[in-house]
């Protein structure tokens, strides 16, 4: 049977009021980074909460929590019409592990899990502001509850704030609304601004963030492109801020060469422009493999380094041995007293438009 092209075209495109994500914004690289991003990465990361499955998770990252107005963006390829947000914060409950006979299963994570305890949903119409939301409320997030419903009345007035934008007035009178938001509403973003957080040892989750419309959940087209994409970003950030850089910290300088060498300098000779002298010491050997920075020393194996990297490159935090420690990043080493600075090869610029749909990451030039 042929399928003539106009109907083949409408077979393959989203249905009327399905959530399609465009791209998911947060203010800097690793706020939008899972908790264990590091040795995991995207298994629990930001589009998790977007996906339509409840049981694949995002895990917050806990440094980006202790700012205030921790803010997620997310903007829709189309409008859609809804009057709830539901907001799941835990997963579903995981059926027991089974294992071998005379094996132990994988312990679970230990610590008290951290939660959330209330946000503000900003609803967006682009159409009549780009500067304010057009409706804005907040919503608890109660211990006792892991999913959280925020209803849109029939008669929502509008975001107060919009008598700021001197153009909304003829915007919405062009479009025949009146005082109050058009039920239900169409929108094309929404922010999530976190205002509350219990903290814990463990991260907090939140498991699906959904929008609804007359009590039925709207479907959402597959984000597993999307999150390709936040995969290779990672990756481009993660080489951008490591490749051929210096990390200098109090006591020793740290090289992570182009050639895949890791070195170490004592804090002495790099003062006195001796990075590349016999006293510079050969720690091992480091890559990025599959958005993960790794190191290898001898006799061991490859061994994912826990890093901070969102404060580049005024403060690079790493965690583990034998690379540990708080440092800040410079492109080149000092000259020694007298000498002619060397050509230095430019490190590569970050490939940000392979992967539309996510800010750059963090320059250290």
């Amino acid at each position: 049977m042929t399928i003539a092209l106009p109907l083949l075209i409408a077979l393959l495109a989203p249905a009327e009021n399905t959530v399609v994500i465009k791209k998911l914004g947060v203010p800097r690289f690793a706020h939008g980074l899972a908790a264990d991003q590091y040795k995991s990465p995207g298994e629990h990361g930001l589009a998790n909460a977007f996906d339509g499955d409840p049981a694949t998770v995002w895990w917050l990252p806990m440094p980006a929590l202790a700012e205030s107005g921790y803010t997620v963006d997310v903007q829709l390829a189309q409008p859609v019409q809804l009057d709830q947000v539901r907001v799941t914060l835990d997963p579903p409950a995981a059926p027991a592990p089974t294992t071998p006979a005379g094996k132990k299963a994988a312990p679970a994570p230990a610590g008290r899990p951290g939660r959330l305890t209330s946000v503000e949903l900003n609803f967006w119409d682009k159409s009549l502001s780009t500067t304010y939301p057009i409706y804005k409320r907040s919503l608890s997030l109660p211990a006792d509850r892991p999913v959280a419903d925020l209803g849109i009345p029939e008669t929502a007035r509008w975001n107060s704030a919009l008598i700021n934008d001197e153009t909304f007035g003829d915007k919405r009178r062009a479009k025949g609304y009146g005082d109050t938001v058009p039920f239900p509403p169409t929108i094309d973003a929404l922010t999530i601004v976190v205002q509350g957080v219990e903290p814990g040892e463990l991260p907090p989750t939140i498991a699906e963030v959904q929008f609804l419309l007359h009590k039925a959940v709207l479907p959402v087209a597959d984000l597993s492109e999307l999150k390709t994409k936040q995969r290779a970003f990672i990756e481009n950030g993660l080489r951008h801020i490591v490749e051929g850089r210096y990390f200098v910290g109090p006591d020793r300088t740290l090289q992570f060469s182009y050639s895949g060498g890791l070195y170490e300098v004592p804090a002495a000779d790099w003062a006195a422009g001796k990075a590349e002298d016999k006293s510079r010491k050969k720690l091992g050997t480091w890559r990025i493999e599959a958005a993960r920075l790794e190191i290898q020393t001898t006799g061991r194996k490859w061994e994912p380094v826990d890093y901070t990297i969102d404060e580049a490159p005024g403060r690079v935090l790493f965690r583990t041995k034998p690379v540990a420690g708080e440092f800040s990043v410079a492109t080149r080493a000092p000259v020694p007293e007298g000498a002619t600075a060397p050509a230095s090869e430019p490190a590569p610029a970050p490939n940000v438009n392979s992967t539309p749909g996510f800010e750059p990451p963090p320059l250290v030039e």
